[in-house]
């Protein structure tokens, strides 16, 4: 397949995987000011830390399966008894975990009795189901009912937080009961357009696929630990250092860097399909490069644009409690935009199968977060939660383009992100002082920078605009 025909595929794929997630996202924004309003920042700390945990179990729960069922439906798309042995083996196996699942979690809740827990265990089953059958969605190709049933849970846990948070006043149960509501209305969209039960049968169950899968998805377990230190250690230390209600402050402030790294991983999806699709073609090294700087360059506008659009809304997004969080916005962003770094290079893991090599860096950047956040919380309180994070993406980043080496010739556009950085701390400077000329003057150069870094980009566009008034002169 030619290059262009690689580029139109993933701007496709991108494209459909990408309708409705920006929608949704934008209406959570408009409602953060009904959020930070009706709860406190403690109350917000703890949904936080709920989600956090969930994020964490649901996978462990699923030993990965999700991620291993779309990486093997991707190789046999075409062989239809293949797929009806891996989607009946896996969802087997599902169902055994999910009832592993709930004896541990009764168990725990029988000898501790913690707050929330029974709601915790429905959310981590509802989360298990639906990130699977979406990945189903997605290994069988299917990114437009993929796409529309992300969107669905999205705007049913909008609604719902409305209806059980604003109007009935559930607090805390009624965000997270919003979200398994929210889940459920998902799996059910995906089970019927997909049609999985057809897939399903009991003769179907394998075991030399069931060790296939697990051969794949369980080292992903502690790839996903690693993770979750890196994303979620920050907010249990500052509870346990400082308190629930910085969580809260630390939460709020996260929102804008979920945002940006929620649409990357949208973007993600469809690359990582790419790599997997065209990782042996004779010129997978120069369009894997060029792909990953040019979608560096996209993300990094959008950084810096987010950072000069954040002084004009954070008063009508955020109320008054949490003002302090517009400290730690722009440089969280930086963590996550070296996140997305990460994203793009494990695709190449993934593409060879090198589950593995995943969690040994992962894990390796997750004892930096956790080392630096313990040494400093005390001293710096919330930017030790910042700065490990940005140390430990970077870390991350570097270590995989290093070790990404071995099996396909990565180029970086080092000047460019160089002059990134430079770029991001002249920019923050001027958010910091946020007066309106600065601001202003703030804007002006980082729409510049966009213009310059996109060039290419800009040049094309004019030049399709250029063609296309000519062709209606000819007319």
């Amino acid at each position: 397949m030619k290059k262009d025909n690689k580029t139109k595929e993933f701007a496709k794929n991108t494209a459909i995987i990408l309708f409705g997630k920006i929608f949704t996202q934008l209406v959570i924004f408009l409602l953060l000011p009904v959020y930070t309003s009706v709860l406190n920042p403690e109350e917000y700390g703890i949904v936080d830390l709920i989600i956090t945990y969930v994020n964490l179990l649901a996978p462990l729960a699923s030993l990965q399966l999700e991620n291993a069922i779309f990486r093997f439906l991707v190789d046999c798309r075409k062989k239809h008894n293949n797929k009806v042995k891996y989607i009946s083996t896996s969802t087997f196996m599902l169902i055994i975990t999910t009832f592993i699942t709930i004896f541990i979690v009764g168990l725990i809740d029988v000898i501790f009795n913690i707050d929330y827990i029974n709601y915790m265990l429905v959310l981590i089953i509802s989360t298990m189901m639906i990130n699977y059958l979406l990945q189903i969605a997605r290994g069988l190709g299917d990114n437009i009912s993929y796409s529309i049933g992300s969107m669905i849970v999205g705007i049913a846990n909008v609604i719902f937080n409305i209806i059980l948070l604003v109007i009935f006043s559930f607090g805390v149960e009624g965000m997270i009961s919003s979200q398994i509501i929210a889940n459920v209305l998902g799996c059910i969209f995906i089970i019927i357009k997909v049609r999985v039960y057809k897939y399903e049968k009991y003769s179907g169950i394998d075991k030399k696929i069931c060790k296939e899968l697990l051969k794949y998805s369980i080292p992903l377990i502690p790839n996903n630990i690693g993770w979750w230190i890196i994303n979620a250690s920050d907010r249990t230390i500052i509870s346990i250092f400082l308190k629930v209600s910085k969580n809260g402050i630390y939460s709020v402030s996260n929102k804008f860097s979920t945002a940006f790294v929620t649409i990357f991983q949208m973007v993600n999806l469809s690359w990582t399909e790419s790599v997997v699709l065209h990782i042996d073609d004779d010129d997978s090294d120069i369009f894997i490069s060029n792909m990953i700087n040019n979608i560096l360059k996209i993300f990094a506008s959008i950084m810096l644009l987010i950072i000069i659009a954040i002084p004009i809304v954070f008063n009508f997004l955020i109320d008054q409690k949490y003002a302090e969080s517009y400290l730690y916005i722009p440089p969280l962003l930086l963590g996550s935009f070296f996140n997305i770094v990460v994203g793009l290079l494990s695709s190449v893991y993934v593409a060879k199968k090198l589950s593995n090599e995943l969690a040994k860096t992962s894990i390796f950047a997750s004892l930096i977060n956790i080392i630096v956040n313990v040494v400093f919380i005390k001293f710096i309180g919330i930017w030790a939660a910042i700065i490990s994070t940005i140390i430990s993406f970077i870390s991350m980043s570097i270590y995989r383009y290093i070790d990404i080496k071995k099996y396909i010739k990565i180029k970086f556009n080092f000047k460019f992100l160089i002059s990134l950085m430079f770029m991001f701390a002249f920019s923050y400077y001027m958010y910091l002082i946020n007066s309106f000329k600065f601001n202003i003057i703030n804007i002006f150069l980082v729409l510049v920078y966009i213009l310059y870094i996109n060039r290419k980009y800009f040049l094309i566009l004019i030049n399709k605009m250029k063609n296309g008034v000519k062709q209606n002169e000819k007319i």
